[in-house]
């Protein structure tokens, strides 16, 4: 972590977990960050401090960063924060469910989303691991923060959506797109449609394509792999360590890209075991049989789940930003 265990965090922590439906302090204490001095001499109160203690060198990096801030999975470095200490767990282990203006749904992960109280206010549909929180693009989702101005950053009543996605999502039909991916099999067909024009190719080559790709390993899509990889569609190690071994070829080196480890996890596929798999036996050191590993049944990407892809619906149309 980059904040030492301080009072004024561990109250912070408390207020988060419990409900974060109003502002919380979280000042930085400047006697700790001062350069070159020794956060025991400088900050005498120690871990009783009221304040939190934050690494100077996440401070300077921190301050060069020039773009408006957008979500975890690019430079919220708040967002990711709070998904490494697990932290408000309400939202970092949920899924979000855009609606857009037709009615059509977007799943988006929590990585394209970032922590603001506008969040707890949000309706939530089912219960339990299979919830989902409901976001009206036009009257929930921040207008300030698509056009990088919003000065509240995580004090915000509206919900802070990854500006690279939505820009995508007003691009091109997203339902069309996925009902292509799941039912054509004919890879030189979704070559050219993918290579048909640039806002295709513009999604496929950026960090939005991650959830979708997640679902097509898992689901086993190699059609649909192997025409995004011959496009440049980028690829998490873990992904292309998931797929087969003739589909993984079509996604070089140069295509894989690293994410902050606190979203890597939501883009790990969940490949299920094939049922014709025979499971052994493994013996320990005491001549007990134990059983064979099984899949990690935490990962919180289901597999049966459209990811970033709305339901189908003829009617859809690009989105326009939220008045």
């Amino acid at each position: 972590s980059v904040c030492s265990p301080t009072k004024g965090m561990l109250a912070y922590n408390a207020d988060v977990q419990s409900s974060s439906t109003k502002p919380c302090s979280s000042t930085i204490c400047m006697k700790f960050v001062s350069k070159g001095a020794n956060a025991a001499v400088t900050c005498p109160l120690e871990e009783n401090c009221p304040n939190f203690h934050v690494e100077k060198d996440f401070l300077e990096i921190a301050r060069q960063v020039s773009d408006p801030l957008c979500c975890a999975i690019h430079n919220d470095y708040y967002t990711r924060e709070m998904m490494q200490c697990a932290c408000a767990p309400h939202l970092s282990q949920t899924t979000f469910t855009l609606v857009l203006e037709d009615r059509a749904e977007v799943e988006v992960m929590p990585p394209f989303i970032a922590f603001t109280i506008g969040l707890d206010h949000l309706p939530v549909r089912g219960m339990g691991s299979a919830s989902t929180r409901i976001v009206n693009l036009r009257k929930q989702v921040c207008r300030l923060h698509l056009e990088g101005k919003c000065k509240w950053t995580k004090d915000c009543g509206h919900v802070h959506l990854c500006r690279d996605l939505y820009n995508h999502l007003s691009t091109f039909h997203y339902p069309s797109l996925m009902f292509l991916l799941n039912t054509e099999t004919n890879v030189d067909k979704l070559k050219a449609t993918l290579q048909d024009g640039a806002p295709l190719l513009k999604f496929v080559r950026s960090l939005s394509v991650l959830s979708l790709l997640a679902t097509l390993v898992s689901t086993k899509k190699d059609s649909a792999l192997e025409a995004l990889g011959s496009c440049g569609c980028l690829v998490t190690a873990e992904q292309r360590a998931a797929m087969q071994p003739e589909t993984r070829a079509h996604f070089p080196d140069a295509q894989v890209v690293r994410i902050p480890e606190a979203t890597a996890r939501y883009f790990a596929p969940k490949v299920e075991a094939d049922p014709e798999t025979v499971i052994l036996n493994f013996s320990t050191d005491d001549g007990k049989d134990t059983d064979a590993p099984t899949a990690d049944d935490d990962n919180p990407l289901d597999s049966n789940a459209v990811a970033l892809m709305p339901s189908f619906s003829p009617d859809n149309s690009t989105t326009s930003a939220p008045q």
